[in-house]
């Protein structure tokens, strides 16, 4: 399959966009989005893009998009928008003609949209003669294949299961995994590269605290390795916050996900992989949802009201009481099969 060039995105198009739109639902995705379209816009010799940060002065973005630059070639506008609403009673149109009108590609970043901001009269006024460009999260499959691309472009030797363990453990971060290839890049091992080596160069990774392992274990419902790696009376109590505010967390995360299966009958992989559970993850997410809403309900409860303690403002000791909970949702998690898991 041939590679997709910006020169190809771009004629695809028609011509170089002056009006270009990044809906950005993945951080990693908008950057190289935003970063490649900078640069084929301002040709070989690219100055760093000039930036707008829109907070609904519209005559005030009107006019800078009709400055120019004598002392730059051209280069691309980032107008950042957060709050996509500052739009809604505005003449967009307006907006997208002076873009298209200027010398300067415009790139305008909306860090999220909703499905009914898509479909408004106000960005279709906005988006009728602009490059639509949507960065949707990787699904852990698309981010393995781009990985391995990835590996042959630094012509590295990395076996096609060292790079699966390697996408595993840095849970198909596409960050995590970039610069460890980077790292290892300017290294410049010889030889294959072996599962220790290239782990020794993933500098970040989304489990990097041992809250991580921690809170794995209680989903897991392995009590002997938990109480042997965390003893309650030894683990510092950082360690405790972190997983305390962790478990929180992926509780909630897991609860949601809970109440849409039940609610709007959404098959649980999909779920799943929309949260960014991965395959590794997904048994231990099981085990929790198999708990009846009777038990794992006021557990939940329980564990947001400790933040009380946490704060000095009862007498309740946080630590004592977090391993109490702990141990029960652990010993929760460990029953086989208590009912029908939501579909």
């Amino acid at each position: 399959m041939p590679t997709l060039t910006p020169e190809q995105v771009f004629t695809l198009h028609g011509k170089t966009p002056k009006l270009s739109i990044l809906i950005g639902d993945d951080p990693f995705l908008t950057f190289w989005l935003e970063k490649m379209l900078s640069v084929y816009c301002a040709g070989n010799n690219p100055p760093n893009p000039r930036k707008i940060y829109f907070e609904g002065d519209w005559p005030g973005l009107l006019h800078q998009l009709t400055l120019r630059d004598m002392f730059h070639q051209p280069s691309c506008y980032r107008v950042g928008c957060s709050k996509p609403s500052l739009f809604k009673d505005h003449d967009c149109e307006k907006l997208a003609q002076t873009a298209l009108k200027g010398s300067i590609p415009t790139l305008i970043v909306f860090e999220k949209l909703t499905p009914a901001q898509q479909k408004s009269a106000w960005f279709k006024q906005l988006t009728a003669q602009a490059c639509i460009l949507h960065a949707k999260p990787m699904t852990a499959a698309k981010t393995s294949t781009w990985f391995a691309k990835l590996v042959q472009h630094y012509q590295l030797s990395i076996s096609p299961s060292v790079q699966k363990s390697l996408c595993q453990l840095a849970e198909f971060t596409p960050t995590c995994l970039e610069q460890c290839l980077v790292q290892l890049y300017l290294q410049a091992p010889s030889g294959s590269i072996g599962l220790d080596l290239a782990q020794s160069f993933m500098m970040t990774t989304p489990s990097q605290s041992p809250a991580y392992q921690a809170v794995d274990l209680i989903l897991q419902g392995d009590i002997g390795t938990l109480t042997q790696k965390f003893p309650p009376q030894d683990t510092p109590i950082d360690q405790v916050q972190a997983m305390y505010w962790l478990l929180v967390k992926r509780l909630r995360q897991l609860l949601l996900i809970r109440e849409r299966a039940q609610i709007e009958r959404t098959p649980l992989p999909k779920l799943f992989q929309e949260a960014r559970i991965w395959p590794s993850q997904q048994a231990a997410a099981q085990r929790c949802l198999r708990i009846p809403g009777k038990k794992i309900y006021p557990l939940y409860s329980k564990l947001c009201s400790l933040e009380m303690a946490l704060k000095g403002q009862t007498n309740l000791p946080f630590s004592g009481y977090f391993f109490h909970l702990a141990t029960l949702l652990c010993h929760a998690c460990a029953q086989p099969s208590q009912t029908t898991s939501p579909r």
